[in-house]
Order: structure tokens, then sequence, then C-alpha cells
């Protein structure tokens, strides 16, 4: 050992220890207008290349290991949607592979969370919607005839809810997309008018409070005559 250089003592050398990166988890934002859920498989991407439809650009999906239909002319009219756009699959973080070929950089991807009774795209939208929902939801999905909940928590929804089918063979067409577009234009002021809604009962509550303590009878021996100074 060469003793003109310094050594570290290894009981008190610093170790090199790397910690996770951590990411604040995104959570819904009702002020970028209704949620926008797609599916992917049989919804966004067909299950076989369609060679007569309403898009009539078909390609194949890039970077994918295995055969993927893909259509930047589906993208683009869900794109211009008014609201916001997230993917709810069992693709994961492989759901990359479409925000890269659209271009789009702000898209989040639901995914499985915990282990539910519900089906899981389910209780994922639920929990992104949070407690206390305030935003129109517009829902893609070429499951939901095998998922009978999806349609019985639409129906109890205390907010619009609209459930587009898919057929698997074909996935997203224009016909759907207008739909969704004139659902999400007739809602679009709703979280507004619900937050508005909302103030107006908390006002209407603590006048009716204030009301009701003003016509309170008096507490005994409490009952002579205020004398202003």
């Amino acid at each position: 050992m060469n003793e003109s250089i310094p050594q570290e003592d290894p009981a008190t050398a610093a170790v090199y220890n790397p910690q996770p990166r951590f990411y604040r988890p995104y959570l819904s934002n009702p002020d970028k207008g209704p949620l926008i859920v797609v599916g992917i498989d049989g919804t966004l991407a067909p299950l076989r290349l369609p060679s007569d439809d309403t898009w009539g650009d078909w390609t194949l999906l890039p970077g994918a290991q295995v055969s993927v239909p893909f259509s930047l002319s589906l993208g683009s009219a869900l794109r211009d949607l008014p609201g916001e756009v997230v993917f709810c699959s069992d693709w994961g973080t492989r759901s990359d592979l479409f925000t890269d070929a659209y271009d789009w950089r702000d898209v989040w991807s639901l995914r499985r969370q915990v282990p539910s009774r519900w089906w899981w795209k389910l209780e994922a939208v639920r929990m992104f919607l949070g407690s206390r929902p305030r935003r129109p939801v517009v829902w893609f999905d070429d499951e939901f005839y095998r998922f009978p909940e999806v349609s019985s928590w639409a129906a109890r929804s205390s907010f619009p809810v609209l459930l587009i089918e898919t057929d698997p063979r074909s996935g997203i067409q224009r016909e759907m997309v207008k739909e969704a577009e004139d659902f999400c234009k007739v809602n679009a002021s709703y979280h507004i008018d619900s937050v508005a809604r909302d103030a107006l009962k908390s006002q209407a509550s603590a006048l009716s409070q204030g009301s009701r303590d003003n016509t309170a009878e008096p507490v005994e021996g409490n009952t002579a005559p205020l004398e202003f100074l």
C-alpha cells in the first residue's frame, strides 16, 4: 500500500447507492374537459388489418413485435376530441408505441393497480377519476358485453357517461368518434356547472343554518334586553 496516498476509512466512506426515481402519480384533471378512455386491442387497433373501412390508411404499428394495425387518421380524430385522452389496456408501458407513432406527448396510460372483484379496467377508471368525480366520461372498448358491471356503473353515475363498444374486427370508426364528439360538446361545461352547483348548495346550507340559529329560542337566564352603548 502506498502510504503517501490518503486512504478512506471503510467505516465512514460514502457508499454509492442510487435510489429509484419516484414520479408523482397523475390524477384526473376535470379542467381538461371530458375524460376519453381508449382501449387498444380490438378498439384502437383492430384484431386484423382492415381492407375497407372509414379510415382507409391502415398500416402496421412501427416498433411492434407482432403485426398491429395502426391508423394515423384515427389517432388524429381522437386527438381532436374536446377532452383528455387516456389509454386503458393490457399493453401497459407498451402503449408508448402508439403515443410515439401518433406523436402524443401527454397521454396517460391507466394500468392494473390492485386486485378487484370488478373488471380491472373499471377499477382503474374509477381510481383515476377519484372519490368525487366531476367530469363526463367517454369510454371506447370492445369488451363491455363481458362485464355488465360497467353498464351498471355508468347508469348509476352522478355524471354523464357514454360507453361506445367496438367490433374488435374493425375497431373505432368515424361515426363512433362523431358520437363521442357530440357528447363532449354537449357536456363541455359540466365540470364548471357542477362546481357552481356545489357552491350554491353550500351557500344555501349555510344560510339555512344561520336562519335556524337566528330563530332558536333564547337560552333561559339570558333573556334580559340588550343595552346599546
